[in-house]
């Protein structure tokens, strides 16, 4: 029939039928190939056939005129379908699973038996259609690198790179089936989605109603341009995220299988992004937006990975919204090693039936010990230790800062991205069960639950999440109730209600019996004939259309029976509400000449007929009233700052709707869902004060300020950590992190929740507690920081308290400064491994390098002498470091090293050393380089002798300073800068080696001794940052980048008939001098021009491509002068002029030209002492500099009458190291 049957990735079917269509994997092809038959040129099971029964016939499968049939073609009935009725898997009544070889033997042919058991039951007429089992083959499995290599441990380990092999969630299984749908809306409500990111910008959600960047709300939805998703926090139609956490979640759920490091759980799915969290945080009212956006917008899942402790009734209420809509809500249990059964992370924490609560297990099968827990709050744990996921290359991470956000890569813990595993499994099963609502989906993952004793009395199912499971969940015979409105709802008393009572079993149960009593024995009758408000007939949807009265919680039982399944019985508990007194106009409350402070509920309030669109918002609703009449004028401060949901606020003068005169309104300030008014209010005038909803039925919990004489609430919560202390050591890694925080005065509105991030990342959700907090975090190995900020209920937000602490191995002795291991004269060589050391806080660079992995050693010098000290026979790079000092924080340098030669990579240092001086050594690993490695020590006692050797400004000198042991053969080599030559050595040289750049003398004595460097002509490259003082500018500036190789001085941006002058005055010997240049302007009207002494030298104009300009100067002062001018109209090109390496020649026997010494000693306060050697009443500035690419001043003065000026005291920088220099004013 010329059928073909291609190569199937990831069928989109029941794992019922997938088994029927004989899908393997290819671990299991090798020792099945064996068993298929061909049939018609194609492999096929050799005895399982597939039939379908005609519709008229299904009711009759147990009937002999069936199953009668069935037998006679010697077949039995081996697995059904729920999704697909009457469809049928058949197999022999004696399966002979014999090999091909074995049957060739009994020259049997099963093909022919096969078609003929086919030919007669199609013949039976009872059958639509009866078909071999063909096998299919699969090619899901990716080859993402971080999935082949045993990252994404999650979802498929191996036990290769350690952990326990199978702790996962089986997605390479789960693929073989379906690898999701583009059909499957997931909303990831978070720090939103780098939506171009290389792993995500294929799978991300289009709004189809929406035409990008015409900056207009085509689908009048209220969000201007929303392409990939909503940003309520800026009320934009952008999500972009640069906060990283979202875009790692939203990698988790559905990276693409691309080839590109990380593959997610589902390789199709539309991930709609919602930024409603920042750094620290999200407001109530902007999640209540992206909620309801994405309910909107028609999501099928919620990924939440954020909550606190604090439970919020606007939150509750748009969570049931996702509920009615059928909307699976997945959201992270908490980071605090909790038991939420007794105090509750919300949102997981909400008695929802479409709340999947998620916590997180590691790679060795157990539950992560930063995860909450709890029994009955808690229902499921997926992968969330060491994820390791796509980023936004936020720097706080420390893992992804200065890379390419689109290629961003980073690890994290936490119920966060245990969270996206279990949305990504979600995604599946919608893939495959597209009409499966919130309930039936979040069932199914928990009836698929891989128990384990690590998760017993845990959470609900006692298990973790397995993707493979839960598409081949079947009916267990127990019906599952949903009930909407859920409990917890409020609701209005006395009006006509939608209650209705969902009965499933994995797939709707039309024939259950369902009654719904209150405690007084008051029967609600349930309607399933389609009788309004009941939809449909005959459905799995139970309705009551009446009222309910009564105030305050009501409880009601709620028991569905049916005649082949056990009864089911369940309760809710519902808080009856009177509708807003003042939800009218006309019954609007009266507020106190005073003022006040309203709370209040305006879920149920409504927008009357005629009622303006206050503040020009078009979908305004539920809007209560107040009527204030002030008996003093005077300014008045109207807000609704510690609302539930994001608010309209409006004043008017008026009796009525059509007499209104608005004094004022506002929707959001600066950001904030709760908006606020001030005014100047007149006594004895009547203000009419509303406040709505930013769309008809989202309102909540409302908190109503009307304060004369008040004022805006600017001012930040203060938050400060209090333990641990700044710099201490722990061994643990688990610690509690506590402090306080506070509103301050004036207008204390109360801090709302205090956030806490260990090493860039947020520790579950808000701290417990507000004035003393207190928070469970983990600590990595080595320097942890922690970040500690307040948000109050104005939104204002604290500045950050941070605190540094480290973290060190027990398994590592000496790992910190004060636990160096003590070394003894003629001690034996060590061996050690720095693979668990740590690096403290305020420690230094050892030889410059960042290390990362240090010990630490103390000797104390018996006598004076020689300290050799090396790492020779390490397995890896080695530096050293030499100090003396008390604490980490207040070490001096003594000496360092990284290698001992240019081609070793062992380190080694030779140091004279006092007798009785105590020295601290660090060993640690080049580039954070850990292993294997060795460390000698020896100890020679000798004479010492003080050498200081320095160097004049324009050289450096490389060789030892300070101690050195009688008869040592030192040698010194003086190196030059750029624009500088070495000239001579000053002190205690003989004139036969003075001008001998590399000097060797044997120790016999103290020794003074200076390296004398000249500058040989004037280059500026520019590639410092800034002009010297040389220079006189105006419209010249550096642009990094713009240069001949690196900076350069651009003139641009230069008003018609204006002009960009730069000029140097500089005395020069006789020579030629350079510089580079490149123009880009109108050709013949805009030049650049360059003139010596008044002389025009060259002119430029046009398209100028780089050159090098060249000219001849003789002897003398000199004025230079660069010109870029325009003319009066019109500009072409780049219209700039630039210019690079600037080269003169210098007279280096002129001493005025000649640099100062400078000398650095350090004091013994720890500060420094700095001496400038000069000429004899020059004006001289010294300046600092830590990296010698940018300069700043730290003091001014006359040199005396010997040439010297002295400054003392000055702070030595920490530990950067820094550098100095004095030049002429």
């Amino acid at each position: 029939m010329g059928f073909q049957f291609p190569t199937i990735k990831g069928l989109s079917i029941s794992v019922a039928l997938l088994a029927a269509l004989g899908v393997i994997t290819h671990e299991q092809l090798s020792a099945s190939e064996a068993s298929w038959i061909q049939v018609n040129g194609y492999d096929a099971h050799p005895t399982k056939i597939l039939a379908k029964l005609k519709e008229e016939r299904i009711p009759h499968l147990r009937h002999a005129s069936v199953a009668g049939v069935i037998q006679q073609s010697g077949s039995q009935v081996v697995d059904t379908f729920r999704a697909l009725p009457g469809l049928l898997i058949l197999d022999v009544v004696e399966p002979n699973f014999k090999s091909r070889s074995a049957r060739e033997e009994e020259q049997e042919n099963p093909a022919t038996e096969l078609m003929q058991r086919i030919g007669f039951l199609q013949d039976s007429g009872l059958f639509e259609y009866v078909e071999p089992n063909y096998i299919r083959y699969y090619q899901a499995e990716v080859d993402d690198p971080a999935y082949a290599d045993g990252r994404l441990w999650g979802l498929n380990n191996d036990g290769a790179i350690g952990g326990k092999e199978d702790a996962d969630i089986d997605a390479n299984l789960a693929w073989d089936i379906t690898v999701g749908s583009k059909d499957v809306v997931v909303a990831v409500i978070d720090t939103g989605i780098r939506y171009t990111h290389q792993e995500l910008a294929d799978n991300m959600w289009m709004n189809p109603g929406e035409v990008p960047d015409d900056g207009i709300d085509n689908d009048l939805n209220g969000v201007i341009d929303d392409v990939y998703g909503y940003n309520p926090v800026l009320e934009s139609g952008d999500p972009l995220d640069v906060n990283d956490h979202g875009t790692n979640v939203a990698s988790v759920i559905g990276a693409l299988p691309d080839g590109n490091d990380v593959v997610g759980v589902a390789h199709q799915v539309s991930l709609m992004g919602i930024k409603a969290l920042t750094d620290f945080g999200g407001e109530d009212g902007h999640l209540v937006k992206a909620i309801d956006y994405a309910v909107f917008m028609g999501a099928d899942i919620i990924n939440a990975s954020w909550g606190g402790y604090a439970p919020s009734q606007s939150i509750f209420d748009a969570v049931a919204l996702a509920q009615s809509e059928g909307i699976l809500f997945v959201a992270g249990a908490g980071n605090d090693s909790l038991n939420t059964d007794t105090g509750g992370f919300y949102p997981a924490s909400f008695d929802l039936d479409n709340i999947l609560s998620v916590a997180s297990f590691d790679r060795f099968d157990l539950l992560a010990d930063h995860s909450n827990y709890g029994q009955i709050s808690v229902d499921i744990a997926a992968p969330g230790s060491q994820i390791y996921m796509a980023g936004s290359g936020d720097e706080a991470s420390g893992v992804g800062g200065g890379v390419d956000p689109d290629q961003d890569y980073d690890y994290a813990d936490g119920t966060s991205f245990a969270a996206p595993h279990v949305s990504g499994v979600a995604v599946l099963l919608k893939a495959v069960f597209p009409d499966a609502l919130a309930t039936e989906l979040k069932q199914m993952i928990l009836d698929s639950a891989v128990q384990k004793d690590a998760y017993a009395n845990k959470m609900v199912t006692g298990g973790r999440v397995n993707a493979f499971d839960a598409l081949q969940v079947e009916p267990d015979g127990i019906m599952e109730v949903s009930v909407n409105p859920p409990s917890g709802s409020v609701l209005l008393t006395g009006e006509a209600q939608a209650f209705s009572v969902r009965v499933t079993d994995l797939v709707g149960i039309p024939d259950a019996e369902v009654k719904v009593l209150s405690a007084d024995g008051t029967e609600y009758p349930m309607l399933n004939d389609g009788t309004p408000p009941d939809e449909a007939a005959g459905d799995a949807v139970y309705t009551f259309g009446g009222s309910i009265s009564g105030l305050g919680d009501i409880l009601l039982k709620i028991l569905v029976t049916h005649p082949d399944m056990p009864s089911v019985e369940t309760q809710v508990i519902y808080t009856l509400v009177e509708r807003p007194k003042n939800n009218n106009f006309e019954e609007a409350e009266k507020v106190e000449p005073s003022g006040g402070v309203f709370t209040t509920y305006s879920k149920f309030a409504d927008l009357e007929e005629g009622e303006p669109k206050h503040a020009g918002v078009q979908r305004v609703g539920d809007t209560l009233w107040w009527e204030w009449s002030p008996d003093t004028s005077g300014p008045v401060v109207i807000d609704t700052a510690g609302s539930g949901y994001d608010t309209i606020l409006a004043v008017y003068q008026g009796n009525d709707f059509e007499s209104l005169v608005e004094i004022g309104s506002v929707d959001q300030v600066e950001g904030r869902t709760a908006g606020y008014l001030q005014f100047i209010a007149q006594a004895g005038e009547t203000y009419r004060i509303v406040v709505g909803s930013y769309v008809e039925d989202r309102g909540g919990s409302l908190r109503l300020r009307i304060e004369p004489n008040g004022i805006i609430d600017h001012l930040p919560p203060v938050v400060k950590i209090t333990s641990p202390s700044d710099g201490i050591i722990f061994e643990e890694r688990e610690i509690e992190i506590s402090g306080y925080a506070f509103d301050p005065n004036p207008s204390v509105y109360g801090v709302k929740e205090v956030f806490l991030r260990v090493n860039g990342e947020r520790v579950g959700g808000a701290a417990r507690g507000i004035e003393n907090w207190s928070v469970t975090g983990y600590l990595v190995p080595g320097l942890n920081e922690i970040e500690a900020s307040a948000i109050d209920f104005s939104g204002n937000k604290s500045i950050i308290d941070r605190i540094y602490i480290t973290r060190i191995s027990s398994a590592v002795g000496n790992d910190h400064f004060h636990r160096a291991q003590v070394l003894t004269v003629g001690g034996d060589p060590i061996s050690g491994d720095n693979t668990l050391a740590t690096k403290q806080h305020w420690e230094p660079d050892h030889a410059n390098n960042a290390g990362g992995h240090s010990v630490w050693y103390r000797f104390t010098a018996p006598a004076d002498g020689l300290l050799t000290l090396t790492t020779k026979r390490s397995r890896i790079d080695t530096v050293l470091g030499l100090y003396t000092g008390n604490s980490i924080k207040d070490l001096t340098f003594v000496s360092s090293n990284d290698d001992a030669s240019i081609s070793s990579a062992f380190s080694q240092l030779n140091s004279a050393v006092r007798g009785g001086e105590t020295y601290s050594i660090a060993v640690d690993g080049f580039g954070g380089a850990s292993g294997e490695f060795s460390f000698h020590h020896t100890f020679q006692e000798g004479e010492l002798f003080h050498a200081n050797v320095l160097a004049t400004q324009g050289g450096s000198i490389e060789g030892p300073s300070g101690l050195l042991i009688a008869g040592q053969e030192v040698q010194w080599v003086a190196n030059a800068l750029d624009g500088y030559e070495f000239v001579r050595w000053e002190g205690n040289v003989s004139e036969a080696a003075a001008n001998n750049p590399v000097l060797s003398l044997n120790i016999a004595s103290d020794l003074e001794i200076t390296g004398i460097f000249a500058a040989t002509s004037v280059f500026e490259n520019f590639d410092h940052g800034g002009l010297t003082s040389a220079f006189s500018s105006t419209g010249w500036h550096i642009v990094e980048g713009e240069g001949f190789d690196k900076h350069g001085l651009q003139a641009s941006q230069v008003a018609d008939g204006g002009s960009a002058v730069l000029s140097l005055h500089q005395q020069t010997t006789a020579g030629r001098g350079s510089f580079h240049l490149t123009v880009s302007s109108e050709e013949g009207w805009d030049t650049l021009s360059f003139s010596i002494d008044g002389k025009l030298m060259g002119q430029w104009s046009g398209e100028v491509p780089w050159q090098d300009y060249q000219f001849d100067l003789a002897a003398g002062t000199h004025h230079f002068e660069w010109i870029y001018r325009k003319d009066a109209a019109l500009s072409e090109g780049a219209d700039l002029a630039v210019i690079d390496n600037l080269d003169l020649p210098i007279d280096s026997r002129d001493s005025s030209q000649q640099p100062a010494a400078v000398y650095v000693r350090p004091a013994l306060d720890g500060t420094l002492d700095i001496e400038v050697q000069g000429v004899a009443g020059e004006s001289y500035v010294i300046e600092a500099s830590k990296g010698l690419q940018t300069w700043q001043v730290i003091h001014r003065g006359l040199a005396d009458s010997e040439g010297r000026m002295q400054l003392r005291g000055v702070s030595g920088g920490g530990k950067a190291q820094s550098f100095y220099r004095a030049v002429t004013e």
